[in-house]
């Protein structure tokens, strides 16, 4: 396709194919290109690798142990539960998942049940689902702003670097605060949808500008500025998403012409198809409904208006209720 249309330039931003190289290749034919190397990404296909560059110049993150086998992995739960009855763990495969490839246990026989599910583990499936929505800005890294850059961010980039993997592209961190310390779970080398979703719509500065003067090294010459405002997106899914939900694909979607003239509503879409100027359900996640307000209250309610006014055929419309609940917490605080 590249070579048939000759694009300008070319952003990607899909986990697998920066994972087999698409960047290197569209490069290789003379293709002006935005993402990381296969190389570079690795970051965040390889957890095992990631975690232990994390190790190599000391970017805190959880303790973890890392299994080629299912015997040592199950050895290692016994030995963790023996210690500790209700140990919270994650099993977690190496490679992509989809965003589905974490399993939670809070004891034992959960946590040898989540190590063998490891091997029937294929790249769409699994509990856990793809991002269900997003908030920004995320009132919980107030004040950390500084520290996220220059310990999770320029660390990673100059680790890169130094060990030949230039990073060009999208990196996104996601972590966690305990206490007073930051603590990160996983690299991303991509924008996530729902996150995508609500931090773009604040550029003020021109994004096509940003991603050409990254390519060209030339950041510090462009101007990078958000506007003030406070964005919540709700993710729109079949029911039964993240598990069977085939029955509700071809079935009609009703309400989403109207709220696509509500302002400031934006609607995001995915697994949806049209005919005859109608939406009908084609996959988990189908729709991303994005909420524009002066704070985190009206946001959300912005946004919870626009989805409540959608439903699909036989009441088969899921989504979460608790997006950004705690940020409406720490809103009512700072009051």
């Amino acid at each position: 396709m590249a070579l048939k249309f000759k694009p300008d330039l070319i952003d990607v931003a899909q986990d697998d194919a920066l994972s087999i190289g698409a960047v290197d290749l569209l490069m290789d034919y003379g293709f002006r290109v935005f993402g990381p190397t296969k190389k570079a990404s690795e970051i965040e296909w390889d957890k095992k690798w990631s975690r232990e560059f994390m190790q190599r110049y000391s970017i805190r993150h959880p303790d973890f142990m890392y299994f080629n086998s299912e015997t040592n992995g199950v050895n290692y739960i016994k030995k963790v539960y023996q210690q500790k009855s209700d140990k919270l763990l994650y099993v977690k495969a190496v490679g992509l998942c989809s965003g589905k490839g974490s399993k939670k246990s809070t004891n034992v026989n959960d946590g040898i049940k989540n190590v063998e599910s490891m091997k029937h583990l294929p790249n769409d499936s699994g509990k856990i689902t793809g991002g269900m929505g997003a908030i920004s800005p995320a009132m919980v890294t107030s004040g950390f702003e500084g520290k996220i850059a220059k310990e999770f961010i320029l660390k990673a980039l100059c680790g890169l670097e130094a060990e030949g993997r230039h990073f060009k592209g999208i990196l996104y961190l996601g972590g966690i605060i305990v206490g007073d310390e930051i603590y990160n779970i996983e690299y991303n080398a991509r924008w996530g949808d729902p996150e995508c979703q609500v931090v773009l719509p604040a550029l003020k500065s021109d994004y096509f500008d940003l991603v050409n003067a990254c390519i060209d090294g030339k950041l510090q010459d462009v101007d990078f500025d958000l506007d003030e405002g406070s964005r919540v997106c709700v993710v729109a899914a079949s029911k039964g998403y993240p598990g069977n939900y085939e029955n509700v694909k071809g079935k009609a979607i009703y309400g989403l012409e109207n709220i696509l003239e509500v302002n400031p509503i934006t609607v995001c879409g995915a697994g949806i198809k049209m005919s005859n100027n109608k939406f009908y359900a084609d996959g988990g996640r189908l729709f991303s409904v994005v909420g524009m307000g002066k704070d985190i209250l009206e946001a959300k309610s912005t946004t919870y208006y626009g989805i409540s006014n959608t439903s699909i055929e036989g009441n088969n419309l899921h989504y979460r209720i608790d997006i950004g609940w705690r940020d409406i917490e720490r809103y009512f605080k700072k009051r």
